[in-house]
């Protein structure tokens, strides 16, 4: 009976790649670990659907490429069907967008096939403690796109404060005109051209007159010509 017991704390993982080799080494691997068995192998969708439903495993290890749809697929109707299984994808697909749809849909972690054999079950102690886990590389890729976007965001936000007048005199320094054009153009004094221009450029963090340039490019303040 001890022995039954022990069994029932072991974590059942069900691994689900279209690869035997592959799904071979990932059971050597896990099978090295007292507290791991693997409870079934499917190399497609269907057969993972099938398997997940028999043996109710607590976690998958999940391949993204298989031959009936895609592991995303899996993912989806596996969430609905049982939203408790921990899943950790093991892919090839070194792709931010891959990365954010996947866990969009649920999943606890998301690795590349080329981790090393202590960072694989590392990995599945930490999903099976309720934590994320990304890849490392994966996680530089994230955090660029993430800075990237918050740095665009920053520019749209501090386009925003500029008033219809500060555009519109943007608009024409970019265009190359002088300030006195400008105060022509506009009818205000050369004087309150100045002190737009420079509540433009301490609005957008800009000092440089190509800067200006460029940012009216971007934000269709002005065209190149055709």
């Amino acid at each position: 009976m001890a022995g039954d017991n022990n069994n029932k704390k072991k974590l059942r993982i069900l691994l689900v790649d279209d690869h035997p080799v592959i799904r071979k080494g990932l059971q050597m691997i896990i099978h090295s670990q007292p507290g791991m068995e693997v409870v079934g192998e499917a190399g497609s969708v269907s057969e993972a659907l099938t398997i997940a439903g028999e043996k109710q495993p607590d976690l998958i290890i999940l391949d993204l490429s298989l031959p009936d749809s895609s592991g995303i697929h899996f993912l989806r109707k596996i969430r609905k069907e049982n939203p408790a299984v921990r899943i950790l994808v093991l892919t090839i697909h070194a792709d931010e967008d891959y990365l954010q749809e996947v866990m969009r849909e649920g999943a606890n972690g998301y690795l590349l096939k080329n981790v090393a054999d202590e960072e694989l079950i590392s990995a599945i102690k930490a999903v099976m403690r309720e934590e994320i886990i990304l890849d490392p590389g994966m996680t530089k890729k994230l955090l660029q796109r993430y800075l990237l976007s918050e740095k665009n965001e920053e520019k749209e936000k501090r386009a925003e404060k500029l008033s219809r007048r500060q555009k519109q005199i943007l608009s024409l320094i970019a265009r190359g005109y002088t300030d006195k054009q400008i105060s022509e153009a506009i009818h205000v004094s050369v004087k309150t051209v100045e002190s737009h221009k420079a509540r433009i450029k301490e609005k957008l963090n800009i000092t440089q007159r190509s800067e200006l340039v460029r940012y009216a490019l971007e934000h269709g303040l002005i065209k190149l010509p055709e």
